[in-house]
């Protein structure tokens, strides 16, 4: 039977109430989301506001003197000059002379090398946003620094906090919304201690060593180290040797990098010689004075062998380094082995002696964290070759050997580990490679590629001249092209393994093969040709070229265990056969 005129406007009636009220609490919950929505941004803002109120640095109170910064840059052929400061680009090396007291010394290292810091911070930027590519991930990670780094300032002399602001203000920044200049340099001189302490894995990874007496040709103290950085490119392309003439202190010569106020690697005229290596150990802090700029303090300030393990050991680090320090007027050297609770001194015992990153000293070398690296890194096995090659060239120790120690490629036990094996002496990562006769004053520094091209001496006493001392030929890698071969593999790698991501299957052997054949005998093209047998289920393929890999030596224990892992995958594959993949 029909329904009623009524009845239906009675339904219709409800339904419409019923909709309204639909409508109403819908209403009500989108003003509640957008409300809570405000709320949240608006704390947010507020957050930010009172993070960078904080904790942001703050420039130090110093009256800027204006014939300092308003002097020109002028360039003369192939020098530029501000004052009496200057810096040139010769033989693949930028070399830089800078004078004055704190601010001008940041002020004209900043005018000098403008360009090159912002290199340095647009690939630094580029290499961040690879593996962070979500704008507001960013902006938590550095508000996180900003409250991780605070109080920095308080642990860093008040003449280094003056340069870095001079820095500052001859500085061109590209980056503004990155966040305050000022603040953002103090925390550059700390990127190694902040990588090392938030991750325990070092950037920085070197190889030194120090000889003496019957090692030597002449019986100088030598020194020989390499500097392993393996981050973005234009640290090993812009590598700077920089002669300091401050107005307080020590004139010294430091090798680094554009914008570096801090030093890794140094000699000052009281031919006080200075290294970092990044080492591990359980022991911890918050916060504390970057490594580079308690090694400014020896190089401007110490007179002695004494009065720079003095320095060092009084420091309040909150990472773990050891430093090998050497004096060229008494020919002694040591290791002083530094965590942010403990410090030890290991001497020099005999005419030699041979730094990594693990440390050697009775109260250090059980630490929990120093025995973890010591299995899973390279350290122990650069440390034995290097005291090999030492052993063997005994009595023959100059600039020229130690070039060729320094480039050494071998690793012990392994026939053929090609080229840019990390377990190698030269693994194809050094920032900069330094020769120092100690004695003399002389310091050789590389030439890019790594430690491939010639060595360059300088010298405190000339600095450019260096005494007429002869420089090192350039490894005969960059003559005969293995080199180059070399970079064409490691870009077939890349290659094959974007190929592979996408299931490209055959794309990503050919590019593997390639690889293989540019650059002979190194594990990485033979695991990845391992890696794409495994994707196509050809168990017997996967595990020899799995095996080949790990007889070529694959560097890191915990990637050699992951591959043998998968080789135990595929002989069970093998004999017992079944839809199995990764």
């Amino acid at each position: 039977m029909p329904r009623s005129y009524s009845g239906r406007l009675m339904m219709t009636e409800d339904l419409r109430q019923n909709t309204g009220k639909t409508r109403r609490r819908l209403r009500k919950v989108l003003k509640g989301a957008v409300i809570a929505a405000a709320v949240l941004v608006v704390a947010g803002v507020v957050a930010s506001y009172a993070i960078d109120y904080a904790f942001v640095l703050v420039p130090p109170e110093v009256q800027v003197p204006g014939d300092i910064v308003s002097r020109e840059v002028v360039s003369e052929g192939d020098v530029t000059r501000t004052g009496d400061c200057w810096l040139a680009r010769r033989d693949g090396l930028l070399r830089m002379r800078l004078e004055g007291g704190p601010l001008e010394l940041g002020y004209a290292h900043a005018r000098l090398t403008n360009s090159y810091i912002q290199r340095q911070e647009s690939e630094f930027l580029a290499l961040i946003r690879q593996f962070v590519t979500s704008d507001w991930k960013l902006w938590l990670i550095k508000k996180f620094v900003v409250v991780r780094n605070r109080g920095i300032d308080k642990y860093i002399k008040r003449e280094q906090l003056v340069e870095i602001y001079g820095l500052s203000l001859g500085y061109d920044d590209p980056f503004p919304e990155i966040g305050p200049l000022y603040h953002r340099l103090v925390n550059y001189h700390a990127a190694h201690d902040i990588g090392h302490a938030l991750m325990d894995s070092p950037l920085v990874g070197c190889t030194s060593l120090a000889a003496r007496g019957s090692y030597s040709a002449n019986e100088h103290l030598w020194v020989g180290r390499n500097f392993d950085f393996d981050a973005v490119r234009c640290f090993d392309e812009n590598k700077i040797v920089m002669l300091v003439e401050p107005d307080d202190g020590l004139k010294f010569i430091a090798v680094g990098w554009p914008g570096l106020v801090g030093v890794v690697t140094g000699m000052n005229e009281e031919r006080v010689f200075a290294a970092m290596n990044a080492a591990h150990s359980t022991d911890r802090e918050r916060i504390g004075t970057p490594v580079s700029l308690v090694m400014r303090e020896v190089m401007q300030y110490a007179h002695s062998l004494e009065e720079a393990v003095d320095i060092i050991s009084k420091a309040a680090v909150f990472v773990t380094d050891s430093y090998l320090v050497a004096d060229g007027e008494t020919g002694q050297v040591v290791i002083v082995e530094k965590t942010p609770l403990r410090c030890a001194v290991v001497a020099m015992e005999g005419e030699s002696i041979v730094s990594a990153n693990h440390f050697l000293s009775s109260g250090l070398a059980g630490d929990a964290a120093n025995v973890k690296y010591m299995k899973e890194g390279t350290s122990p096995r650069r440390h034995e070759r290097m005291r090999e090659l030492v052993d063997q060239h005994r009595g023959r120790i100059d600039a020229a050997v130690l070039a060729g120690i320094l480039r050494d490629r071998k690793v012990d036990g392994v026939n053929e580990a090609g080229l840019g094996n990390e377990a190698a002496i030269n693994g194809f990562v050094a920032t900069h490679s330094v020769i120092a006769d100690v004695t003399a004053g002389i310091l050789w520094v590389s030439a890019g590629p790594h430690q491939l091209g010639a060595y360059v001496p300088f010298s405190l006493d000339d600095f450019e001249m260096a005494g007429g001392a002869a420089g090192v030929e350039a490894d005969e890698l960059l003559r005969d092209g293995r080199f180059e071969a070399y970079l064409e593999s490691k870009g077939n790698i890349t290659f094959a393994r974007e190929a592979l991501e996408k299931g490209e299957i055959v794309k990503a052997k050919s590019l593997a093969l390639a690889a293989a054949e540019g650059n002979p005998g190194h594990f990485e093209a033979k695991a990845l040709l391992g890696e794409i047998a495994f994707a196509r289920k050809d168990w017997a393929a996967s595990a020899t070229h799995f095996e080949e890999a790990l007889s070529a030596w694959v560097p890191f224990a915990s990637e050699r265990e992951r591959i043998a892992s998968l080789v135990e995958e595929c002989r069970s594959n093998i004999e017992s056969p079944q839809e199995t993949g990764r």
